[in-house]
Parts: C-alpha cells; structure tokens; sequence
C-alpha cells in the first residue's frame, strides 16, 4: 500500500506537467499562426517583449515596442493615447495605438522557420520628417520664418518702436518708408535720410526734394518792410502778377512791384485800411481790390488812384471775407452771425448783380445756419462760392439761385482758412489744430489731411498753392512757415524765419518765391534765385 502510493505520486505529477506543456506548446503554436487580424508575440532590439499583428497578405507586421518611460510636460501628457516604437530592422519610429500593449510573458517565443516574415521598408523617424519638412522647395515653400522678425505669440502692436506698425505679426515700416537708425524715414523728403539712409541734407537751407537734398525756397534774402506801420493782416497779388498788396492791423495798405527785389511802389496816403484786416481779393480788373477785416465797411480800391473808390459796397460792418470774380469781377461780402440777439441773426452774403454796377446789391440770408462762416472765396468758374465755417464744413453756393448746393465736412475743428487752386481743381482749408485738409473742387471729393505733430494747438492762418499745383505754402501761429506736396500730403520743408506768429504766406506768380509776413510788420521772401 504504502509502495503503490509512493510510485503513483510521480507519475501523476509527471503526467500533469506533460499535460501543462502540450498546452503551452499548442498555444503557442497558435499564437505564431498568421491568422488576419492575429496577434503575436516579438523580441524587441532592446530585448524586451513587443506584440506584432499578422496582415492581410499572411505575413506578419512589424514589432511594435514600448518606449522607454521618460516625464512628460504638461503639454506631451494632452494625448491621451499611448506612445510606442515600431521597430523594424532595428529602426524605430513612433506610432500611437489606442490598443494596450500585451502583457509580457515569462519565456521568448521562437517563430517557426517554416513562415519567413518579410518586414515593410521602415519608416521614416520624427527627426528625418522635420528635416525634410525644413528643406527649402523650389518655389520657397516649406521655409521657416526668420525668428530675428517675429516676435512670437504676442501684440507686437506694443512693441513696434520708431514708426515701425504691425504687419503680419511683424514690425515694419510703412509702405514707402526705410528703417534708418531704428526709425522709418521717406527717403524721398527726409532731410536726415535723403535719397539713402544716413545722406543728411546740409543745415536749413537745404531740403530733401524726391530724394535729392537741393535749395527749395531755403534763402531768406529779401525783407520787405517798406514802414508796414504794423503787423500784416493780409497779403495779395494783383491779378496781373505785377504788384503785391500788404495790409496791416493798423489800418495801413502798402504796395509793392513785384519781381526782382520787390522795390517799395507806393503807399495809400492815408490809412483807408481795416483793424485786424484779414482778406485782399482781386478780381479780373488788376487796379482794383477789395479789403474785409475788422470792424470798418469793405471798400474797393484803385491801385491806380491810390485810394478807396467811392462809398463802401457794404453798408454793414463786420464783413469778415470777401471775394471777387476773375471771371466777370463781381463781388461778395460774407457777413457774420449776430450772436448778441433772440435768435441770433442768420449770416448774410451781399452780393453785387451786374458786373460795373456800384449799387444793385443783392442780400442772401443763410437761413438754417447757426454757426459763424469764417471765410469766402469764388471759384475761378465765376459761378459758385465757397464758405468755410467754425464747425468744419464748408458750403458750396451758387449765385445762379443762391442755393446751397454742396456740403463738404471732414471733422468739427474751426476752419481759419481756405483757398481753391488757380485752375479751380483743388480746395483747401486750414483748421485750428495744425492741420490742412484737400478737396477736388470738382467732384467735391475728399483727398488727404496734411497736419504736423506739436505739443499744443495752432492755427492755420494762410493757405495757398503753388501755380502748377505741385506744393501748398502754409502759415501758422507758431511762427512756421511750412511747404506741403500736394500729391502725397507730406510736409517737405520747414521755412523758420519768424518770431511770432505768421499771418499769410503765398507763392509768387512765377512760381519761384514764396512771401510770408506776420505780427513782426515785415515780409520775408524766401527764394532760390
């Protein structure tokens, strides 16, 4: 009993083992079967165990191995798939499957030497990918932008410096503009970069004209003063161009001959002019001009005659702007609101009918304006008038009806100035706030505003054009004379001779000087003669 029992304790221990080993065999023979779909069991180059999938071809795929665990930044952990290697060859690339890895187990599996595994060409590793991706193409593409010009993921609205705007998530200059010594400069007008960047235009006699550095009205080499008797008020030239007309804030018109040193021709004899004067209009007849300004009746007067022609063509004062044809001499008072009554009194234009006539005037009341007009000009067509007010606007009249016809307003800064071109194509008017605003006066449509950075407000007292269009001369209460190219609203020059403030500045009739006279009872004429 006790032999049998000894004898028969091995046998079945034996028999069970057997039994254990045929099962693992069989399934690890199933295992090892490429089925579709079937999964297998690999040795990865690191020696660990990977699992490999058999294909639809009957072959199986590559081992797909576990990488090794490293700490991930926030930003790696946002996937929330498992990363592996596929190793083929013994090249690894990476792969993310959804799929858990096997569990290893205790002993390596052999593959049957009768199913050959005929492994995929491998595939391209993470650094050979962003290699390839960083290579130049024939057209540019594929090329990273210059860190040097990004500024990343932030505003670069907040850190542009020198004039530089953000364009694409970069700081760049304008279009028509060079970055010079950390700031944009035109180097078509700017007179520290002229032409290039660091060609600096010699002292303040020389400006930056398209580029080249050149004389550009720089030379103050006349001063008129020809005992003005006081501040200018206004300047004009006469409609033949020979004579230039000064009056001044005390009451005094003086007339020069136009032309080479501009010689003194004459005074009136005695002081016919008007407190604070602040219009001379020509009309078509050159020995005749008309002077508004103050608190004295407009006159006409003959420069032939050297005085006033006969009695005041406006018998109200405080005509603040007048005008006169070019066309057919005709004339036009503009006078201001009464604001001191209930209501206040509507501002009216009196206007002459026939050209010649001294009486038969005509009186227009701008019914529905409740602003005070500033200034009045007629269009070289004869036929419209344009009037400028302290809230922007500026209103087109015609004296076929007198009817307004046209509103023209930018914004609702005072209106100090205003004047067209001599063609009659271009309109402009000078605010109280440094600056300048263009119009087409023929299709009344809005261009560009030219203006000047300053600490405080000043205002545009003179407007005027060049004959050929090109430039604008302005005059400014803080003593500046300044040259505008009408074309792109740019300033190009800074004409700095006075020490108060300028009242007017104008081209002469050829074109070569500009003259500029203020509260310092003198006339400069800046030229290049």
């Amino acid at each position: 009993m006790t032999l049998r029992k000894s004898i028969s304790t091995p046998f079945s221990l034996g028999l069970l083992l057997a039994l254990v080993s045929f099962g693992l065999l069989v399934q690890c023979q199933v295992q090892n079967t490429c089925t579709t779909g079937n999964t297998s069991i690999c040795i990865c180059p690191d020696q660990q165990q990977g699992t490999r999938t058999c294909r639809e071809d009957g072959i199986f795929g590559p081992c797909l191995c576990p990488l090794p665990r490293t700490e991930q930044t926030p930003a790696e952990q946002t996937d929330p798939q498992e990363q592996v290697a596929t190793c083929d060859g013994g090249a690894c690339g990476v792969e993310s499957v959804a799929e858990p890895v096997a569990e290893p187990v205790s002993e390596p599996v052999v593959e049957p030497a009768s199913e050959p595994v005929a492994e995929p060409a491998s595939e391209p590793t993470s650094s050979e990918t962003a290699a390839e991706a960083s290579e130049p193409t024939a057209d540019g593409g594929g090329q990273e932008a210059d860190p040097a010009e990004s500024v990343g993921d932030i505003d670069c609205n907040e850190v542009c410096q020198g004039g530089t705007v953000c364009i694409g998530g970069v700081c760049k200059c304008p279009t028509g503009q060079t970055l010079c010594d950390g700031r944009c400069a035109d180097l078509q007008s700017d007179v520290e970069h002229c032409g290039s960047c660091g060609n600096a235009c010699g002292g303040t006699t020389s400006a930056c004209i398209q580029g080249k550095c050149q004389c550009f009205f720089s030379n103050n080499k006349y001063t008129l003063t020809g005992n003005l008797g006081g501040g200018v008020g206004a300047m004009s030239f006469s409609a033949d161009g020979k004579s230039l007309v000064v009056a001044t804030n005390q009451r005094q018109i003086t007339v020069f001959q136009a032309g080479g040193a501009y010689p003194l021709s004459f005074q009136f004899p005695d002081k016919v002019g008007m407190d604070n004067a602040s219009g001379i209009s020509f009309g078509k007849n050159p020995d005749l001009f008309l002077l508004t300004g103050g608190s004295v009746y407009p006159y006409t007067f003959s420069m032939s005659k050297k005085a006033r022609e006969g009695s005041p063509i406006y018998t109200r004062p405080h005509g603040i702007s007048g005008a006169r044809s070019t066309k057919d001499d005709k004339w036009a008072v503009l006078n201001r609101m009464d604001a001191t009554t209930t209501p206040p009194k509507e501002p009216q234009i009196w206007a002459q009918n026939e050209p010649g006539a001294s009486k038969g005037q005509k009186i227009i009341t701008m019914t529905g304006i409740t602003v005070q007009p500033t200034r009045m000009l007629y269009h070289p067509d004869g036929e419209r008038l344009f009037i400028s007010f302290a809230d922007g606007q500026v209103l087109v009249w015609k004296n076929s009806d007198w009817k307004q016809h046209q509103q023209l307003k930018q914004d609702s800064r005072i209106l100090r100035s205003l004047t067209l071109s001599k063609d009659g194509t271009l309109l402009a008017a000078g605010t109280d706030d440094n600056s300048i605003h263009l119009w087409d006066a023929t299709t009344y449509q809005y261009l560009r505003t030219m203006s000047y950075s300053a600490t405080f407000s000043f205002d545009v007292n003179s407007v005027n054009f060049s004959p050929d269009n090109k430039w604008l001369v302005s005059a400014h209460d803080d003593g500046t004379v300044r040259i505008w190219d009408v074309s792109s609203g740019k300033q190009v020059h800074l004409l700095a001779g006075h020490r108060l403030a300028v009242s007017s500045a104008l081209f002469s009739p050829d074109g070569k000087d500009i003259l500029s006279g203020g509260n310092e009872a003198k006339v400069l004429v800046w030229t290049c003669r």
